[in-house]
């Protein structure tokens, strides 16, 4: 990993939402999130000024209004999340953060095969 990304959980929301979009103005984001999870414009204004202080968002101005886009891909953080997670309670073992859901039996046919698909693939 290049960059490490520390971002809140309140701040993993925007993002997702940002994510969700190719770009989306303060207007938007403040009503779905007003509605959401009842924050009040301040508070959003707040994270998204975090958000772009962190490096992971950037915005343009469009009038009146800030235009909003990520500057990292959604995947890019879902895989440092996933290693991290898996150095922190697998010791790094991917093998062995599988086999916890296999043993567990939380894990149906369906997803064992499309596991299976992946690998073999890997595998090629």
């Amino acid at each position: 990993m290049e960059k490490e990304i520390k971002i809140t959980d309140a701040e993993l929301k925007i993002m997702e939402y940002v994510w969700k979009r190719a770009s989306v103005d303060s207007k938007e984001i403040i009503r779905a999130f007003e509605k959401e999870e009842e924050w009040s414009p301040n508070t959003i204004r707040t994270l998204l000024v975090r958000l772009e202080q962190k490096g992971v968002v950037d915005h343009s101005k469009s009038g009146r209004v800030y235009v909003y886009h990520a500057l990292i891909p959604r995947e890019y953080f879902v895989k440092q999340e996933s290693q991290k997670f898996i150095h922190k309670f697998f010791d790094g073992k991917v093998s062995d953060f599988v086999s916890n859901f296999v043993e567990d039996e939380s894990i149906d046919e369906k997803e064992i095969d499309e596991l299976r698909e992946l690998l073999n693939k890997r595998r090629k």
